[in-house]
């Protein structure tokens, strides 16, 4: 659900400043590069080590800055 919300905002011209997953989370307050992160993340198997964003611990994820929020976790 994520990954799919975050292209759909990606594509109508939205920022995403931050994502996570079951591996850890990554950001950038410029927003991240969607189609790129989705590349990493499907080569590699999560979002770390994302080379245009700096990593950081998925708990902290819902404290960061945003004008919308997100939550979108498997069911």
């Amino acid at each position: 659900v994520g990954s799919w919300a975050a292209r759909l905002v990606h594509e109508a011209g939205g920022r995403v400043v931050a994502v996570s997953d079951v591996g850890g989370a990554v950001r950038n307050p410029a927003g991240l590069d969607i189609p790129a992160l989705a590349a990493h993340a499907a080569a590699g198997g999560g979002v770390s080590g994302f080379p245009d964003g700096q990593g950081f611990a998925a708990a902290e994820l819902l404290a960061e800055p945003c004008d919308v929020l997100i939550p979108a976790a498997l069911g």
